[in-house]
């Protein structure tokens, strides 16, 4: 009896691999059939996305499963990302979003449409990641709010007058009053952009040339306001003496205000 137990157990044991094998087998063949959804990935690495997906634990048998290798897949060309943007930043300012099409992009980069999609899912994103090739606002505090906004509002000049800036942000903002997705888009990469400028409230309001209940968003809206409405309707006219006068009423506005008792709501 205890002959025939052994042996039972040994044929399950057996059985047991064996369908670990299959399994493995069925699922490295998914993972190669399918390199469209999965990328380049080995059929260790499909089992292994598989199991997270909740379909259950996949039981290979170890030493197969160490011996399986595949040469990993071709690494990203930022070289080519980069002028793939450049491309599609050039086409944006020329014919806005409306006009921007895959195809363009294409044709003048010299890529397939494959190259584009596996690094952009849509338009939106692609053209969102156009616009980010821009350079931020940077600037270096001169420890005086005044000189602090003069310097930033100089940099946005110099972007307005040697990069695409100024046709290419009114086109997406035009386009994201009635896109949803590019709106989303959008609302994320300007957020980040603002950063620079909140930060230079932040500052001032540390050095004390602010009140301390001062909203540095706030703020920094107050001065891009100004700067946007010059750059899209007469970007000639952002001058240094004009936004010097702007930037006193702003800083004065804030100190008054925090000098005023609150009145009851």
């Amino acid at each position: 009896m205890r002959g025939t137990a052994g042996a039972e157990a040994g044929i399950q044991r057996r059985g047991f691999a064996a369908g670990s094998e299959i399994a493995a087998s069925e699922h490295a063949g998914f993972a190669m059939a399918a390199p469209a959804q999965y990328g380049s990935i080995s059929p260790v690495r499909a089992i292994a996305m598989l199991f997270h997906a909740d379909r259950g634990p996949v039981l290979a048998t170890p030493v197969r499963s160490a011996t399986v290798r595949r040469s990993p897949g071709r690494p990203r060309d930022l070289a080519r990302e980069n002028e793939i943007l450049k491309v599609t930043l050039g086409i944006l300012s020329e014919v806005g979003f409306a006009g921007l099409t895959v195809d363009a992009v294409v044709a003048k980069a010299k890529v397939s449409k494959a190259t584009i999609y596996r690094r952009w899912a849509t338009k939106e994103e692609l053209a969102v990641a156009a616009f980010d090739q821009l350079p931020l606002i940077e600037i270096e505090s001169h420890g005086n709010l005044e000189e602090d906004i003069l310097a930033y509002v100089e940099q946005y000049r110099d972007f307005v007058q040697t990069t695409p800036l100024n046709s290419v942000l009114p086109a997406l903002v035009s386009e994201a009053t009635h896109n949803e997705v590019l709106a989303e888009r959008l609302k994320e990469t300007v957020a980040r952009r603002r950063e620079t400028g909140i930060a230079m409230i932040r500052q001032a309001i540390a050095r004390g040339e602010l009140p301390a209940n001062t909203d540095p968003a706030l703020a920094q809206e107050l001065i891009i306001g100004p700067m946007l409405h010059r750059s899209f309707f007469s970007p000639e006219n952002i001058t240094k003496d004009d936004f010097r006068y702007f930037a006193r009423i702003i800083i004065a506005g804030f100190k008054a205000t925090a000098e005023q008792p609150s009145t009851p709501a």
